[in-house]
């Protein structure tokens, strides 16, 4: 079918969409089915008439008008079936003709389960704790911390690596980091000048020579604490390694292994020698986008490391003899994938994806999906309990720990509380959260989440 002749108005100069548009849940917190949505904007053109849709349908009555202020206000509800996942709509402009598309992502909604099963308690850490680490030689808890305050809000910012009591949660040591200044783009961003805090935010253990491994993220760098009295071994200098976010340590082979997560690199340090050795740089699979590291695993045994992508879906694998990468799984459905973790005693690997709130297991030979199982939402870090084979998840915006047993079912998940932001397992039915705070009135920020298995592991969630 054609058709000749097109009204010459309908291909006049395309109008830039200007302003800011947000989707948010009108109670706070993540989208849910069933729950009003509300679609705010500002710094639009006063007057604007405009449609919101989902594909061809319109998702009100009539027309959505900007305010003389620029602003914008449109009130709706998800049906309680709305499925889980993210939906694209369409805002349209009526005059001049643009469209701006939104993503509007439907997190799952998982009933409480299991928390009487545990024994849960928590202690107050230092502003801004990050991640932790556990080592079963030193029989301790590491936590790193940071908190540069927001911009003209007057608080100094402040870093310190933590030693903790594992039982009690008591503090038992604790580390100051020197000061330098920032990479100028980092500055900028942070409209910080002068010496800053060497921030310490990703953590790794070495067993072998009694050490932590810290990332010092905004100065690209890393460093290196004693676990005993947590004495400064090396500060690395800045600038080694883009935006470093999570550190592993094969202590055997004597080497660290540092994610770039502005990057597509990985840095490779001598664990014993203290020196940066090479960088591997992932090339992606497909052309749009590219691997960018975030969470690393690693499987010693094998001799294999593996890294899962934030903006391709994709897990590269590396060979730990040559430091090449070997291949690359491909992880169909996931966004904004974090969290990554080797199960060695099933030969898995498991991943938490922050935008499509789930839970992902692979077959670490024949890269195989197992199962995907929905967990909460902004699913970020994860851990795998090696006495129980269950996979915990720290759920950020939902504020839950979520437990998924070896075939996929969810056989725990409750509120732990604030922003759960890392989980890690001591290998004896504890799990300890990282939770940072929500805000100046969240009283369940800042703090450090013990639960314990004291009770058998009823039948899972349906």
């Amino acid at each position: 079918m054609t058709h000749d002749q097109t009204p010459e108005a309908l291909f006049e100069t395309p109008a830039e969409f200007s302003g800011k548009l947000r989707l948010l849940a009108e109670a706070g917190g993540p989208i849910r089915p069933g729950g009003a949505v509300l679609l705010r904007g500002e710094g639009l053109p006063p007057g604007l008439r405009l449609r919101l849709t989902r594909g061809a349908t319109s998702l009100h009555e009539g027309a959505l008008s900007v305010d003389d202020a620029g602003a914008l206000l449109f009130r709706f509800r998800l049906p309680e079936r709305a499925a889980v996942g993210t939906h694209i709509l369409a805002l349209l402009a009526e005059a001049p003709p643009s469209v701006r598309l939104l993503d509007l992502r439907i997190s799952p909604d998982l009933p409480a389960l299991g928390a009487e099963r545990f024994a849960v308690s928590s202690g107050v850490l230092s502003p801004g704790p990050y991640q932790a680490a556990w080592s079963a030689k030193s029989r301790a808890l590491f936590v790193a911390t940071a908190s540069l305050g927001r911009p003209g809000s007057g608080a100094d910012p402040v870093s310190a690596l933590l030693r903790l009591n594992p039982e009690t949660l008591e503090i038992q040591a604790q580390a100051s980091t020197p000061q330098a200044p920032l990479p100028p783009e980092t500055a900028a961003m942070l409209r910080r000048s002068g010496p800053t805090p060497v921030a310490v935010f990703g953590l790794g253990i070495d067993e072998a020579r009694g050490r932590v491994w810290a990332t010092n993220t905004l100065h690209d760098t890393v460093a290196v604490y004693a676990q005993d009295g947590l004495e400064s071994v090396k500060q690395f200098t800045p600038g080694l390694l883009r935006h470093p976010r999570e550190v592993v340590v094969d202590a055997a082979r004597g080497r660290a292994y540092v994610s770039g997560s502005a990057s597509n690199e990985i840095g490779v340090f001598d664990a014993e020698a203290l020196e940066p050795l090479t960088t591997i740089r992932i090339s992606p699979a497909r052309r749009e986008g590219g691997f960018i590291p975030m969470g690393l695993a690693l499987d010693a045994a094998r001799g294999r490391l593996f890294a899962v992508s934030r903006v391709l879906p994709e897990i590269a694998e590396i060979d730990l003899e040559t430091n090449r990468l070997t291949r690359l799984l491909p992880l169909p459905g996931l966004r904004n994938a974090a969290g990554l973790a080797y199960d060695a005693s099933r030969n898995r690997l498991l991943v938490a994806a922050q935008e499509s709130d789930d839970l992902t297991a692979l077959d670490a030979e024949s890269g195989a999906m197992i199962f995907r199982t929905p967990v909460g939402a902004g699913a970020l870090s994860l851990t795998v309990d090696p006495s129980s084979g269950v996979a915990w998840v720290a759920c950020r915006e939902s504020g839950t720990l979520a437990g998924v047993d070896p075939q996929g079912a969810v056989v725990a998940n409750f509120d732990v509380g604030g922003h759960p932001n890392h989980v890690v397992a001591d290998g004896e039915g504890s799990v300890f959260a990282v939770i940072k705070t929500r805000g100046p009135e969240d009283a369940q920020g800042e703090r450090i989440v013990r639960a314990r298995a004291v009770n058998p592991t009823p039948p899972p969630l349906n």
